[in-house]
């Protein structure tokens, strides 16, 4: 597997992570309330895997990523 640098863009990382840091730390804040005090804030990593299976499945190829055809 190689990386196609022509497709490769630093401010899709940029976005993602900081899309990613801000539902973390919103969700962190809310995740005693979801749950009814069962789960505390050290709990924050559900919320980074939980987005990480959701992009992947909608959008393996990035949020910001391109359709790319395969050829035979």
């Amino acid at each position: 597997m190689t990386i196609d640098w022509n497709h490769f863009t630093p401010w899709a990382s940029l976005a993602g992570g900081i899309l990613l840091g801000l539902i973390e730390a919103i969700g962190s804040g809310y995740i005693g309330y979801l749950t009814g005090g069962v789960l505390g804030s050290h709990y924050t990593d559900i919320f980074a895997f939980i987005v990480l299976i959701i992009v992947l499945t909608l959008r393996p190829s990035g949020l910001l990523g391109e359709r790319v055809a395969d050829r035979a």
